[in-house]
């Protein structure tokens, strides 16, 4: 992502527009490791970063959560595609 671009999502219907800190992306990216690690360890299903878009039931469908997870059970049978449904947890880290 270049300077220029502004990542823009939704909260409470307001639009917020935000440019990650460098303490936001170690943050995430930390937290993606202990969580991806635990999943591939347990056989638990599969952990995605924020450039994965789901479906929320009322919001737009565009929603980029810093980090989720969905179960193996409700992974589709071909994950190179959008997910149409919200995962089973996401992950968003607050920036100051």
């Amino acid at each position: 992502m270049t300077q220029a671009e502004v990542l823009s999502e939704l909260n409470d219907g307001e639009e917020l527009e935000e440019m990650p800190s460098l303490e936001h992306g170690a943050i995430g990216i930390r937290l993606g490791r202990y969580l991806d690690a635990y999943v591939e360890e347990q056989g638990l299903g599969l952990v995605c970063n924020s450039q994965t878009t789901y479906k929320f039931i009322g919001q737009r469908p565009n929603r980029l959560p810093d980090l989720s997870f969905v179960c193996q059970e409700r992974l589709p049978k071909r994950i190179d595609q959008n997910a149409d449904f919200a995962p089973d947890l996401t992950v968003e880290v607050l920036s100051k």
